[in-house]
């Protein structure tokens, strides 16, 4: 349970930059003012006696929104409590951190899955607002993407993957990474989606998928095969503007090192990277040099790649299927 907490006074740039994140979830969910005033006090009714019930009502955000202009009245609203941030967040449907712009400091912002599984929704909002705003998308992972997966790949490998946690933890990891996973896979296998996305695996990845190696050992071939005819199903569909980088992992040394503790990587743009550890921990930065030395490190990888286009990554796929039958 959260305590009252005294409002802080922000300076200018960090004001107009939180007022401007509220302007723009206001807009992706059809908000109005005075809609976002009502769904507010409607979230404060449900907070216990003990908590401090912040009041935002249609003048008060006004006056925060007032701080987007270049030249700031003198009415603006100038600092927010805590409560505030809490209560704007669960009806924006974002996370504190991004509304209060944690993630353009120095230190990435880190979330323990573990702690908080519900993490899922502000995890989705992240890498859709990202998405759009920067119209690409690179990801490196350790494993296949879950858009690169059939459905039935995805769970069974979830469950493998999270099996040395005991039984609670392992329910509460397998939901979240299902519920995100789903999630991705509907926004992803969209046609014509405004942004394109480039994925980087190792080449010994899939050969372990192929072959049921490793964390895959548990996943039935039919399950893998159906996989592997799904990766080939996206890549020959270019409305779906997906790439995928098969990258010699023999090569790769820089990115390897600096990812050694990671599963996954993405980077949008450079405006944005987000990525998770091996712990299942998620860490994400607006921060630009940080952005920028990800996406940098992305580059060199795709420098690796075995094969140099679509067609020549399907044949090199076929073969594992073939190699199924």
């Amino acid at each position: 349970m959260w305590k009252a907490s005294r409002s802080s006074v922000l300076a200018d740039e960090k004001i107009s930059d939180i007022a401007n994140r509220i302007h723009r979830r206001m807009r992706k969910l059809g908000l109005s003012q005075t809609k976002l005033a009502e769904q507010c006090s409607m979230d404060c009714a449900h907070l216990s006696e003990d908590d401090e019930r912040p009041s935002l009502a249609r003048d008060r955000i006004s006056k925060l929104l007032m701080n987007r202009r270049a030249r700031h009245s003198k009415h603006a609203a100038r600092a927010l409590s805590q409560a505030e941030f809490r209560i704007l967040a669960r009806v924006l449907k974002c996370s504190v951190e991004w509304l209060r712009g944690d993630g353009r400091s120095g230190d990435p912002v880190i979330w323990d899955v573990l702690a908080h599984p519900q993490r899922d929704s502000d995890l989705l909002h992240l890498l859709e607002e990202y998405e759009e705003r920067a119209g690409e998308v690179m990801v490196w992972s350790e494993y296949p993407l879950c858009s690169f997966t059939t459905e039935e790949f995805m769970t069974a490998f979830h469950r493998a993957h999270v099996g040395e946690v005991d039984a609670q933890n392992k329910r509460a990891l397998v939901e979240f990474f299902d519920r995100t996973g789903r999630a991705r896979r509907r926004r992803v296998l969209k046609p014509n989606r405004p942004f394109a996305i480039t994925s980087l695996i190792y080449d010994s990845e899939l050969r372990r998928v192929a072959a049921g190696e490793g964390v895959y050992r548990s996943i039935p071939k039919p399950a893998r095969k159906a996989t592997l005819e799904h990766i080939v199903a996206v890549l020959s569909d270019p409305a779906l503007k997906m790439e995928l980088v098969i990258v010699d992992e023999a090569k790769v040394h820089r990115p390897k090192i600096a990812w050694r503790d990671h599963e996954t990587v993405g980077v949008m743009g450079k405006l944005f990277s987000i990525w998770n550890y091996h712990s299942t921990s998620i860490g994400w930065t607006e921060n630009p040099s940080y952005v920028r030395h990800q996406h940098d490190l992305m580059n060199e990888m795709k420098s690796y790649a075995v094969w140099k286009d679509t067609e020549e990554t399907v044949q090199i796929v076929l073969s594992y299927i073939e190699s199924l039958v």
